[in-house]
């Protein structure tokens, strides 16, 4: 947790200060029709949350987007979150070892967003259809090393609806920072734009 805050300082001080010296540089920028965006994020809570899991790495994810108008925008999302589960070692098992399960969880989808554009600041909000699916790596889940009654398969493949809403800051013509809260791989997500 002390590395995502600091990461997300280190991320803030760098916007604030490429922030003062694009505006000298760059004064007259604007998001508009036409644009294309691919943002990268990297999220700071994961969407699978357990008393006994914890995240091997940061959520992941990518979007592209168009803006149809400079107000509305469609686009596409492909997310990725690895968790790793351990059971409790007291958990009535004859074996020392507890059992471990890493989920490689998925996600790709479609969004439309709607904006509300001030310049070189964005905000926005939309909706996503989506799809996830989950592999499942595990060790230790021999049957007879298994706790009595526990199965392990894939979670199964789904169909999501979520919302979201973020924005953006060009901190030059062609690149810029963002932040988002929604359903996805992760709740909460930053990461950089580039617009072309």
């Amino acid at each position: 947790m002390k590395n995502i805050i600091l990461s997300s300082l280190t991320l803030l001080f760098l916007a604030i200060t490429a922030t003062t010296i694009s505006a000298q540089y760059y004064p007259d920028i604007e998001f508009k029709k036409g644009d294309k965006e691919l943002d990268f994020g990297f999220g700071l809570m994961n969407t699978f949350i357990d008393k006994n899991t914890e995240a091997a790495m940061p959520p992941l994810s990518m979007r592209f987007s168009y803006r149809i108008k400079k107000t509305v925008s469609v686009g596409t999302y492909l997310g990725y979150s690895r968790t790793n589960y351990v059971a409790p070692p007291n958990d009535g098992r004859d074996n020392p070892e507890p059992p471990e399960l890493t989920n490689n969880h998925f996600q790709i989808g479609l969004r439309g967003q709607g904006h509300f554009v001030q310049d070189r600041l964005d905000f926005y909000g939309g909706a996503m259809i989506g799809y996830n699916f989950s592999i499942n790596e595990s060790a230790n889940l021999s049957p007879d090393k298994r706790v009595q009654g526990v199965v392990v398969e894939d979670f199964a493949d789904k169909i999501v609806f979520s919302g979201f809403v973020g924005g953006k800051y060009l901190l030059t013509e062609h690149f810029g920072i963002f932040g988002e809260v929604g359903y996805g791989v992760s709740i909460f997500n930053i990461g950089i734009t580039s617009r072309f």
